[in-house]
């Protein structure tokens, strides 16, 4: 059985070997490739389901039924490119009037067949929280893009920290086909004007990982905790203080520059070994208008 490949890069194979003899059994499907005849047919299965193959009852030579497994134009297409397909601009005035993305019967259609796997949720300026809803419905990737066709400069000031939306994509590796099994597996964050947009397996734990929390202990004689959050990202992090302490420097909105820190006196009320801390992230967003909380445990 093929153990270290992904269903989808299975699903390849098979569509290659039906393309190569349509009259090929699951059987003998399952020998070329390898798996057990039940993978098989499960992974066929899925096939149809999607409209990428449909299948025909025949009678073989030797009067046993058989099956014929024919391509269907989506399916020769998504073989031949292997691609990566999104919906851009579905806010655009030309496609929505009133800037609401919706979803219509080609959109759904092609969700069905695994034929749509990302949206645009930003392009630009832009931002809709009807395509971010679409996403999290349908399970389709976040995406943010520019759309420029000039100079870069001529739409966004380095000088002024201006920078194009981003998609960021949770690779594995540094590679093509690395980048291409993230994409489908939906492991995208949008960076949009010093904001994160993404869901929430994936925008909570790269927060985790560009904050990061250390304590310098108590100030002699108090119970005023010192402490430091650093920030390793090129965007502000803005956080909203949600725990049970408070601090004597600061106000519980706090901003933590891009590649910098902050210090903060954290009023504990006794000495303790160990403090939880809990914070919104105001400037992300897992949902439309649903900012992430992070935790933090640290040793005093």
């Amino acid at each position: 059985m093929v153990k270290d490949k992904k269903d989808s890069e299975t699903d390849l194979e098979i569509l290659r070997n039906i393309e190569a003899n349509p009259k090929l059994t699951q059987r003998q499907i399952a020998k070329k490739l390898g798996m057990s005849l039940g993978k098989t047919n499960y992974l066929i299965q899925a096939l149809l389901k999607r409209g990428l193959v449909k299948v025909n009852n025949f009678r073989t030579s030797d009067n046993k039924l058989g099956y014929l497994y024919l391509l269907t134009p989506e399916g020769i297409e998504a073989k031949k490119q292997g691609a990566f397909v999104f919906w851009n601009h579905p806010m655009w005035g030309s496609q929505a009037p009133d800037g609401i993305a919706r979803l219509d019967e080609m959109h759904k259609e092609f969700i069905e067949k695994g034929l749509l796997h990302g949206i645009e949720i930003v392009n630009t300026n832009t931002y809709s929280e009807e395509a971010f809803n679409i996403a999290l419905e349908n399970n389709l990737a976040l995406i943010g893009t520019s759309d420029v066709h000039n100079l870069i400069e001529w739409d966004y000031d380095a000088s002024k920290n201006e920078h194009r939306p981003i998609t960021l994509v949770f690779a594995k590796e540094r590679n093509e086909e690395s980048i291409k099994e993230a994409l489908f597996a939906r492991r995208t964050v949008v960076v949009f004007k010093d904001k994160l947009m993404g869901k929430s397996e994936n925008l909570i734990p790269l927060l985790e990982s560009i904050m990061s929390i250390s304590s310098n202990g108590y100030t002699k004689g108090t119970q005023i905790l010192k402490m430091e959050i650093k920030n390793n990202s090129s965007a502000n992090i803005v956080l909203q203080n949600l725990s049970d302490v408070n601090f004597s420097n600061n106000d519980d909105l706090i901003t933590i520059p891009k590649n910098g820190k902050i210090n903060l006196q954290v009023k504990t009320l006794e000495n303790l070994k160990r403090l939880n801390l809990k914070f919104k992230v105001l400037n992300a967003l897992t949902a439309p208008k649903e900012n992430p909380i992070v935790e933090f445990s640290i040793k005093t």
